[in-house]
């Protein structure tokens, strides 16, 4: 994401520079296509904002469900470890704290 917001950033510095140099160029011509040009590279500018803007959403969105599903699994795995723990017939190693000898 870093990188696309330098990219949108080098962008519009790109679209002003072109923009003076329409502005600058006594062929009408010329100055008409740089004109045109230098819009076309705000809008790429604007798009690219806009990609880094839904970039930072759905990696936070991402980021959101993963913590909720390892919070869950860790509820999950300990309530049924606690379920399991006094039914198992296993032995239980002798470091272990549930052991009651």
């Amino acid at each position: 994401m870093k990188v696309r917001k330098e990219l949108a950033a080098a962008v519009g510095d790109f679209s002003g520079s072109i923009n003076s140099l329409g502005a600058s160029e006594s062929n009408k011509a010329l100055a008409a296509c740089l004109s045109h040009y230098g819009q076309l590279e705000k809008k790429i500018q604007d798009i690219l904002g806009t990609q880094v803007t839904s970039d930072e959403q759905n990696l936070d969105f991402v980021v959101d469900e993963y913590l909720r599903i390892v919070g869950s699994a860790k509820v999950c795995g300990l309530s049924l470890f606690q379920k399991m723990l006094p039914s198992s017939s296993l032995p239980l190693p002798h470091s272990s704290p549930w052991r009651t000898e």
